[in-house]
């Protein structure tokens, strides 16, 4: 019986070259969901029959996050895998600053002065949203002050800052146990306990998690797909053939996309949140929406990790050379739409349709994203990869 082949090797972090186009594909795609969703704030299609259907694309989001925990922590379950040291931390920690902070202040510097709605007041805003910390504190949850899509970027840099302390837990229970037997341990403690953590989080629980452990253990579980999916990977990458259970997740994206789309479909119409009554969410539905949109963000990467390059159609599409490039400019596109947006408001030149709204944002911020590349991210990044 003729079995795949192994996959290939883990692409090593912060790599600007050979780099996974597939994966910046997804990227380009999550990018594009997210902005649909902020773009529809205000339109009619919040109020349409189906508007969660637009709505609910800020799974984007969890897409993101998915695929950080697949291409940061690679490195990590290498190294455990192999015996070998982990990725220095100076190196890591320098990479990751550098990646995130400078695009970040210049974009906050630029929205600040377009609306007092995200202006900053006091010692605390002035410290916390500049260094991403501002949701650690409870006025500060949910509180829109800098960049109104910054609580993501809050989760994301936390993620960042507990992944090596993680990976250092994971090598001593790991010489105890086994490597893979602790990859596996840890990232199911973590797949299960971000959704205990989420509930906790909620208003109705009875038991309420302190302010400090609502911004990351809550989003924990949909990190953990993305590590599980990697440590699968990097698992069977050391085996002298691909076993069986690889080859039924790689055969076919079919099943995947599948699974994905009936979770979606599940946010969209079966749990009952709709977009013009988003206050009155309770916290079941809440929690039900969280679970659905880690499967719906796990199922749409894995089959980029698991499914062989060139056996499917679709990923051959994901993985384009428009799609490769939007993605790795996704970034700048997420720093650069709510600008964009605000920008026209002012001018009134936001049409009130979702389409024709959405091209007069998208242009523009495509145009200010590939400027940031070109200008500051990527410059910036190839001399840190020079440095260290």
């Amino acid at each position: 019986m003729s079995v795949t082949a192994p996959p290939e090797p883990a692409v090593r972090v912060d790599r600007l070259d050979g780099r996974d186009h597939r994966l910046d594909g997804l990227r380009a795609l999550a990018a594009l969901a997210v902005i649909i969703t902020h773009v529809g704030d205000w339109t009619d299609s919040v109020t349409s029959p189906h508007g969660a259907w637009i709505q609910e694309l800020n799974v984007g989001v969890d897409v993101f996050f998915v695929i950080s925990a697949v291409l940061l922590y690679a490195p990590f379950v290498a190294s455990h895998l192999d015996g070998r040291p982990h990725p220095t931390l100076r190196t890591y920690t320098i990479r990751r600053f550098l990646r995130i902070f400078p695009a970040y202040w210049v974009a906050l510097l630029v929205i600040l002065p377009l609306s007092p709605i995200f202006g900053l007041r006091g010692p605390w805003q002035w410290f916390s949203v500049p260094t991403l910390v501002y949701t650690y504190r409870a006025a500060g949850l949910g509180a829109n002050i800098g960049l109104r899509q910054g609580w993501t970027l809050v989760i994301e840099i936390s993620f960042y800052a507990f992944l090596p302390f993680y990976a250092f837990a994971i090598r001593e229970l790991g010489r105890r146990v086994g490597a893979l037997r602790a990859e596996v341990i840890g990232a199911v403690a973590l797949l299960i306990g971000g959704p205990a953590c989420f509930w906790f989080a909620s208003r109705d629980a009875w038991f309420q998690l302190p302010s400090l452990l609502r911004v990351l253990p809550p989003s924990l579980g949909i990190f953990a797909t993305g590590m599980l999916i990697v440590i699968a990977r990097e698992a069977v990458a050391r085996m002298p053939r691909a076993p069986q259970w690889w080859v039924i997740l790689g055969a076919s994206t079919v099943p995947w996309y599948a699974a994905a789309l009936i979770a979606y479909w599940a946010i969209c119409e079966k749990i009952g949140i709709s977009p013009t009554l988003a206050a009155l969410i309770t916290a079941r539905q809440q929690w039900e929406q969280h679970l659905l949109q880690t499967v719906v963000a796990a199922c749409v990467v894995a089959p980029a990790v698991f499914v062989p390059a060139g056996r499917s159609w679709s990923l051959r599409i994901v993985g384009s050379r428009p799609l490769a490039f939007i993605g790795m400019i996704s970034y700048g596109i997420y720093l650069w739409h709510i600008p964009v947006i605000l920008v026209a408001q002012q001018l009134a030149v936001l049409p009130a349709q979702l389409l024709p709204r959405l091209l007069v944002v998208l242009l523009p911020t495509l145009v200010l994203a590939t400027l940031s590349w070109v200008l500051l991210e990527r410059p910036i990044m190839l001399r840190a990869a020079a440095r260290t």
